[in-house]
């Protein structure tokens, strides 16, 4: 069995009043820098590896590729002065993808050893940054956590040392939570791409209420608006977890090709409409809360 990583992109609007913005004419859902660079077939440097992009196809719902990595393969060895040389080739490694416009979701198979979640994340936020800063726009990408990791953490440690909560936006994916009515108001006064917040306790003293606000930031950021962290205090030992650590995934048969991956297409469709459904049910909850 196989896994797909699901994650969430987010365009942020980052024009100004003293900048006219390029992007409101734009669908960012299926016209970004990220889909753009895809349909190009683009080849990036992230850090010291390098990627490419291979399109697919594109329906009416969203497109299918494959994000590569270039590693290296021992072919065999030689003989020189020197000794044994062992003798090597490029060796592209894929990761096939759908994205889905609508609600602006990624499928991609995940192999951790290939390349981490928050890496992934990073180097799809960072194509083609000029292009984003030209049409006054950030594309944010974040993983779907899967929901109900917080709180029992932050119950069963014996200590809290610190909370940090990052969230991008406000998006359209959270606009009647209390914590994207903040980035709202807050949008209007420093034009923030991000908005982030740390308490500390170094005595594992932290106090972390179960309110409206925290809650609605956990919602913001679980639905792929941000991420969460946690230095928790285990058995005298201090432990640090990240939400990137619980980000959902569904488990499918080998992914042997892209073909295989459109032909899970319609589980895909389903598990877009769980993710809705959640995300209508947390919307529900605040505005009853209200």
């Amino acid at each position: 069995m196989d896994k797909i990583l699901i994650l969430r992109y987010q365009n942020i609007i980052t024009g100004n009043l003293f900048s006219e913005s390029i992007s409101k004419d734009i669908n960012l859902s299926e016209s970004n820098a990220l889909i753009n660079a895809i349909k190009r077939q683009d080849e990036f440097r992230h850090y010291k590896s390098e990627y490419k992009f291979i399109f697919s196809k594109e329906d009416n719902d969203g497109c299918f590729g494959i994000l590569l990595k270039k590693g290296t393969a021992n072919v065999g060895t030689s003989y020189n002065s020197k000794g044994v040389v062992k003798e090597k080739i490029n060796d592209w490694h894929g990761l096939p993808f759908y994205i889905y416009y609508k609600t602006q979701l990624i499928f991609i198979q995940e192999i951790k050893k290939l390349i981490k979640v928050d890496t992934l994340c990073r180097l799809l936020s960072n194509i083609d940054l000029k292009e984003q800063s030209t049409n006054n726009y950030k594309t944010v990408v974040e993983p779907i956590i899967e929901p109900g990791n917080f709180w029992p953490i932050v119950n069963n440690a014996d200590g809290i040392c610190e909370l940090k909560v990052e969230l991008a936006g406000p998006n359209l994916f959270g606009a009647t939570k209390k914590a994207n009515v903040l980035l709202k108001e807050l949008k209007e006064v420093y034009n923030q791409e991000k908005f982030t917040f740390k308490l500390e306790n170094e005595n594992a003293k932290l106090n972390i209420p179960n309110n409206e606000f925290i809650n609605s930031c956990l919602d913001q950021a679980e639905s792929g608006g941000g991420s969460w962290e946690l230095l928790a205090l285990f058995r005298k030992k201090k432990t640090r977890v990240k939400s990137y650590d619980k980000a959902a995934t569904m488990s499918v048969e080998t992914i042997e090709n892209i073909e295989t991956l459109q032909s899970l297409k319609s589980r895909l469709i389903e598990k877009v409409k769980q993710i809705d459904d959640l995300l209508l049910k947390n919307l529900n909850k605040t505005q009853n809360r209200d």
